[in-house]
């Protein structure tokens, strides 16, 4: 295969006039299983309709009573003020009425030039129990708010999530990667709430209350680590990490007995089940990566438009542009004009097999149970994913690929370098899910071993221990990071159940920011509970 200076193809591509979409059949494109994995429905240029067939999927055997979205939307209301051509689209598919204004007063849009001093206060709320004396506006949100978060307590009971996918626009033209997520974004600030109700009932004495809180709060994170993007699934990891130091304090303030404990372990257990990425990785980001090659590939959307909806250019609150910017920007615009360039020089069907056989990859791996034979699979420096990471992070390793590679290994590059441009958001979200794991299992431990205490009224020496209780205290795991047992240690700070971190050393449970200045050194994963003595 012959091939051009780059610089050649450069003018050449500022020449390419636009013609509109390139039609399927004229592309070549096989639609199969192991080209487009769905085969309809398909759009008036003879391409399967992503968007549609996802959604589909989703919401087949879901009823409305039956469906958490339903409910959650008509709780929250327009959240995050959508058009309301959106909000009708989406009233439609889950059959009910959600209006076009918002129902939860959002504190912190109310009060935009004191959200640092607010958001501190709301911290401070969630973390121990606080009274309406010392944080009154606080209170006030909640009490505001109360019709709402009830209904979200009950949305959180249904045992299905469905949301439709919609884009705000064209589902001919738009690309998978801009379906909007208002929802989701949303569920964020509602985390916020019943963590802070939570504190504020348990000091008022309303244990079962606050308990109900944290328990919908769990709940909400599980529903939405149920979705079908990595961005929905990392929501749900930061929801659950954030109802988990409320909880344990819960359990520390907790005068249940130890029969009564191990029956709210059994309530929480279903909704602490570790996130996994697997499965949004094998269909719905698969679905997006096939998506993204064909809408670039045939003028659906050029590299430049993908690259403004997948990243934003941070700038100052004062609005001036930052220096650097520029000089990404061109650096970005010469990159992606070569991705153009490679893209429009390969075969389509080819650059979808290579693609799919490394989603094959990525879910085989996400799929292992123990996260060190995934971190060593993902980082194999002989491995695929390592090559394709390189390719993708160096317009220089690019170009000698583009220049040098064989004509079969030309017809790959585009899915080697598209798989590798997604490499480091595949890491994140493994590393997400240990750490969602991690902070499972330290909890879970936390029960044990406060329902231990009350059965022998000694505290327990090592986490090994409990398991000579049997089915009167929780399953114990393993530490996901080392496969060892969980730690135990009394200090100042109370009793500190942990786990290693992803550096798999002991730092003794100490956190992010518990020491000044550390930074990410000491990343151990902890419930702390503080016994009266």
């Amino acid at each position: 295969m012959h091939r051009l200076p780059i610089c050649c193809l450069l003018l050449a591509s500022l020449s390419y006039a636009d013609d509109g979409i390139t039609p399927a059949a004229r592309l070549g494109l096989e639609i199969g299983p192991d080209t487009t994995v769905v085969s309809g429905p398909l759009n008036e240029f003879g391409y399967p309709d992503f968007l549609r067939a996802l959604d589909t999927r989703m919401a087949a055997n879901v009823s409305v009573e039956e469906n958490f979205w339903a409910l959650m939307w008509q709780a929250m209301g327009n959240v995050e003020r959508s058009s309301p051509e959106m909000i009708h689209e989406i009233e439609a598919k889950l059959g009910v009425a959600i209006g076009t204004e918002r129902r939860m007063y959002n504190i912190f849009h109310a009060n935009q030039t004191r959200v640092t001093e607010l958001a501190e206060m709301q911290g401070q709320a969630s973390s121990r129990p606080w009274t309406r004396e010392e944080f009154p506006e606080i209170a006030e949100w909640l009490d505001t708010n109360t019709e709402e978060l009830d209904l979200v307590q009950e949305a959180v009971t249904r045992p299905k999530a469905y949301c439709p996918l919609v884009t705000g626009s064209d589902y001919e033209t738009t690309p998978m990667i801009a379906v909007l997520l208002p929802h989701v974004q949303g569920c964020r600030d509602v985390s916020r709430q019943l963590t802070a109700r939570a504190m504020l009932r348990l000091a008022e004495g309303d244990e079962r209350g606050a308990w109900e809180d944290l328990l919908a709060c769990h709940r909400l994170a599980h529903h939405c680590g149920q979705g079908w993007t990595i961005i929905e699934r990392l929501v749900g990891v930061a929801i659950h990490a954030n109802a988990h130091d409320p909880t344990t304090v819960w359990l520390s303030h907790s005068t249940l007995s130890p029969e009564q404990l191990l029956t709210r372990w059994e309530e929480l257990a279903p909704a602490m089940e570790p996130i996994s990425f697997a499965d949004c990785v094998d269909v719905g980001e698969r679905m997006m990566f096939i998506d993204t090659v064909l809408a670039l590939q045939t003028g659906r959307v050029s590299s430049r438009e993908l690259y403004a909806l997948a990243v934003s250019t941070p700038e100052p609150a004062n609005g001036e542009k930052l220096f650097e910017a520029d000089i990404l920007a061109e650096f970005s615009n010469a990159k992606y004009k070569l991705y153009d360039l490679v893209l429009f020089a390969s075969d389509i069907n080819e650059t979808l097999r290579y693609g799919n056989s490394m989603y094959d990859d990525l879910h085989r791996i996400l799929s292992l149970p123990n996260h060190l034979e995934r971190k060593a699979q993902m980082n194999d420096p002989n491995g695929r994913l390592a090559e394709n990471s390189a390719i993708s992070s160096s317009t220089e390793s690019l170009l000698v690929e583009y220049f040098l590679s064989s004509d079969e290994e030309f017809e790959i590059l585009p899915a080697r370098m598209m798989t590798g441009m997604l490499m480091p958001a595949i890491k994140q979200a493994e590393e997400a899910q240990t750490r969602m794991a991690a902070k499972s299992y330290t909890l879970q431990a936390a029960f044990a071993v406060k329902i231990a205490i009350g059965l022998t009224g000694e505290v327990p020496d090592d986490i090994a221990s409990l398991r000579d209780l049997g089915d009167l205290v929780p399953m114990i795991p393993l530490d996901p990071y080392t496969g060892n047992d969980l730690q135990i240690v009394e200090d100042a700070r109370g009793l500190v159940i942990y786990s290693f971190g992803t550096d798999g050393q002991d730092d003794g449970g100490v956190t992010w920011g518990e020491i000044p200045d550390s930074g990410d050194q000491y990343d151990d994963q902890r419930a702390i509970l503080t016994l009266a003595r």
